[in-house]
């Protein structure tokens, strides 16, 4: 089949984090169909679909598209005739919002991290549309993964025997979530009583990001984690009011002490424990994992792949032990190198081809044989900065992403107010302090107050032009 023009929707927001970035940009590089994105941060979107076969929506748009999905964009999705493919993977954050607009948009496929058995339990009558779904990983292995060689500072020369860095989650997310703070505190405990070389943090402040974060990794022998997503489904909206009130009334309630009150059923009803693409980036570094007990979506196994360390940390001292043995770890590695790296079963370039051979399957066949002609509007420099051809805008479909802190400085007064720049630029700011600590704090306090979140959140839709 010859080229088809897909229409990639996505939000620049969610891109400060790497894994994300790699998800949205790998279509582009790897689809054998001419990808065009469309960042939903910027404007609305305002050009007719007819020339495109494909729409594509990122789980990047859907983690911030109660800003963007407006009535016109509903709509317009409804009225295309062609394949409209929804991507989900936090499901249990934010599908509660779309649940009655996703019937409206007549989907062809979703793809999700949802377990095949479990699918009718969280989309419902979404599922009885006759919607095809594909399962997917949150995250796979990238291009420089796949291609570079690993950072391979011998197990013996590196700094720190176990590494990790974490963060304390909301109790909402339930047990499998609260994991990944649990193994952090303990771990660093455990480390600290046996005199072990570590450096495991679970504090914001000690976040690594960057190329500083990968020269961490491969300076650690091995490093923690767990399995990744959440179990609880919040889906009539009740919970997080009833957690959050309780919260309220009892300041120093524990997780153990909300999960009894309010999760444990819960927790039982679905399972969607995955593997995480941290896991495949410490593979591609060569570096060893120490890893709670788990199915890790059935990719790797315990002893051949990673160290298993049990939930109650009753094996410690077998685990300690192994960290210490480096041949058995160093085997450990380079296995789980091969099967994970080497086979490229794993890969973006894997999953997307597979995303390809359904859009080619489910297209009519019926091209418009359009080709889109693209106009340069920015530049990207060696050191990743943005760089805008001058007079030019972003509110067209781009070649490639941009990224969530790229700024065009755009005038805000050209012979008349030019409204779409200043909510752009309201929006960039707002996205700024909502990632910040401040941020964090001011969004937990109004989210409290249910009158103030709705005031404060029409506010934000007048000042931003979100719908």
């Amino acid at each position: 089949m010859s080229e088809l023009n897909v229409l990639y929707i996505y939000s620049a927001i969610p891109h400060f984090t790497g894994a994300v970035r790699d998800y949205d940009c790998a279509f582009g590089i790897h689809s054998r169909h001419r990808i065009s994105y469309f960042n939903a941060d910027a404007v609305r979107l305002s050009f007719k679909l007819d020339n495109f076969d494909v729409i594509i929506f990122s789980f990047s748009f859907f983690s911030n598209g109660d800003f963007f999905m407006g009535r016109d964009l509903i709509n317009k999705i409804a009225d295309f005739k062609g394949v409209k493919i929804a991507i989900f993977q936090d499901e249990y954050d934010y599908l509660l919002r779309y649940r009655k607009i996703l019937p409206e948009l007549k989907l062809t496929g979703i793809i999700t991290i949802v377990p095949e058995e479990s699918i009718h339990k969280v989309y419902g009558d979404i599922k009885k549309s006759g919607v095809d779904f594909i399962n997917a990983l949150t995250g796979y292995v990238t291009d420089e993964a796949m291609t570079a060689s690993p950072r391979h500072v011998p197990l013996e020369a590196r700094s720190w025997h176990i590494g990790y860095r974490g963060r304390k989650v909301p109790f909402k997310y339930g047990r499998l979530t609260q994991e990944k703070y649990i193994i952090g505190r303990e771990m660093e405990r455990i480390c600290a009583e046996h005199n072990i070389p570590a450096n495991i943090s679970v504090d914001d402040n000690d976040r690594i990001y960057g190329d500083a974060w990968k020269d961490f990794i491969s300076n650690c022998r091995t490093v923690l984690g767990t399995e990744s997503g959440s179990n609880v489904f919040d889906f009539d909206g009740t919970l997080v009011p009833k957690i959050q009130q309780f919260i309220v009334e009892h300041p120093d309630a524990d997780f153990d002490t909300i999960e009894r009150e309010f999760l444990k059923d819960r927790e039982q009803e679905i399972r969607i424990n995955q593997i995480s693409p941290r896991i495949f980036e410490a593979i591609s570094l060569k570096t060893g994992l120490v890893l709670f007990e788990g199915e890790y979506s059935g990719i790797i196994r315990p002893w051949e792949h990673y160290i298993p360390l049990k939930k109650d940390f009753s094996n410690i001292d077998q685990v300690l032990a192994a960290v210490n043995d480096l041949p058995r770890l160093e085997k450990m590695i380079e296995s789980a190198y091969r099967d994970i790296i080497i086979s490229g079963k794993y890969s973006y370039a894997a999953f997307i081809a597979k995303i390809d051979d359904y859009i080619e399957k489910k297209h009519a066949g019926i091209r418009n044989n359009s080709l889109p002609v693209l106009g340069i509007v920015a530049w990207r420099d060696a050191d990743g900065n943005l760089k805008p051809c001058k007079n030019q805008s972003i509110d067209c479909p781009t070649s490639t992403p941009v990224k969530s802190n790229d700024h065009l400085a755009e005038p805000v007064l050209v012979l008349r107010l030019n409204m779409n720049a200043l909510q752009r630029k309201m929006f960039f700011h707002y996205s700024r302090f909502s990632r910040s600590r401040i941020g964090h704090a001011v969004r937990d306090t109004v989210n409290r107050l249910g009158w103030c979140k709705v005031l404060i959140r029409k506010l934000v839709r007048t000042m931003t032009g979100r719908s």
